[in-house]
């Protein structure tokens, strides 16, 4: 494939992925698909930060079974996410920075957000609504309003993490991983649960594989390029309320390589966040009978893609 083809065709899958995390607020994923538990391998380090209190916390999967628990009742909460991505193809950097907050009700799925992003220099900042209604956003610069169009809402909530809408079912799953973490507590008394290593472990390369089909356009990677990926390092940090058990904050960071296309690896590194607040606490997501009448819009496949990119060239 010639190089701008597939210079297209990454930056494709960015568009897709930044669509996806729009809708998503910056999804971050870590469901894990193999149930197995192993202990880290010799290259990883189940452990925290050397800043933290050496005061062991527990059992990690225990305190994740708790987090899982401490949901009960309670479905509305504030979140701020950020992603920070950088990508290297064959000399090509492309660059994504999202950053967001917003209050999210799981049922019915409800979620109102303020979105700003930047992929490649150029900048857009948004207000984006999900509702039973559908999904609306808003270009702050100019006020205009588009909503998505309805096939494509399924695509929309699939590209979801459970972080955002189901953070009982995601704290359920990272129970099943738990050996890949520590467990301490930092100096405020905060349960931390750690993990830094090169991904080489069982249970650390299905957190990493998982956290990647979010921020890489939503749902499974494209074949063959999930055996491409090799990680240099990844660090994976989640703070949990001592009294509540719910998350309070959640860092991973990553450093690795994949391949888009075969002979062509790309060098990939980024760093995420989710900060979690106003638990239980009501919000208002109206959408104004403008936003319903607006354009409708679809997202882009791949194809799409290198086809407008042809008309833009002509």
């Amino acid at each position: 494939m010639p190089h701008k083809a597939k210079r297209v065709k990454i930056r494709a899958v960015r568009l897709l992925a930044v669509a996806a995390l729009l809708a998503a607020a910056v999804a971050l994923a870590a469901a894990c698909s193999n149930e197995r538990q192993e202990s880290p391998a010799s290259g990883d380090k189940a452990g925290g930060s050397h800043t933290e209190a050496a005061v062991q916390a527990g059992d990690a999967k225990e305190w994740l079974d708790k987090a899982a628990s401490s949901f009960k009742g309670v479905d509305v909460f504030g979140i701020d996410m950020k992603l920070d991505q950088r990508l290297t193809t064959d000399g090509q950097t492309s660059e994504l920075v999202i950053a967001n907050e917003g209050n999210v009700s799981i049922e019915p799925l409800v979620m109102r957000q303020t979105v700003e992003s930047t992929f490649d220099g150029q900048t857009d900042k948004l207000a984006a609504y999900l509702t039973p209604d559908g999904y609306f956003t808003q270009d702050l610069v100019t006020g205009e309003w588009s909503r998505m169009d309805e096939s494509e809402l399924p695509k929309i909530k699939a590209s979801m993490s459970d972080y955002q809408i189901a953070p009982a079912d995601q704290m359920k799953r990272l129970a099943r991983h738990a050996a890949a973490f520590s467990a301490t507590k930092d100096d405020e008394g905060n349960v931390v649960l750690a993990y830094e290593g090169d991904g080489a472990g069982e249970d650390a390369r299905a957190l990493l594989i998982d956290v990647l089909t979010v921020t890489l356009g939503g749902g499974a990677l494209p074949e063959g390029v999930e055996d491409s990926i090799e990680t240099e390092t990844m660090s994976y940090r989640i703070v949990l309320d001592p009294d509540t058990a719910r998350p309070v904050t959640v860092d991973v960071t990553a450093d690795l390589t994949l391949e888009f296309e075969p002979g062509h690896p790309s060098k990939l590194t980024q760093t995420m966040s989710v900060r979690y607040d106003d638990w239980g606490e009501p919000f208002e997501a109206d959408v104004p009978d403008e936003a319903k009448r607006a354009p409708e819009v679809i997202i882009p496949d791949a194809e799409t893609m290198e086809e407008l990119e042809k008309l833009l060239e002509e």
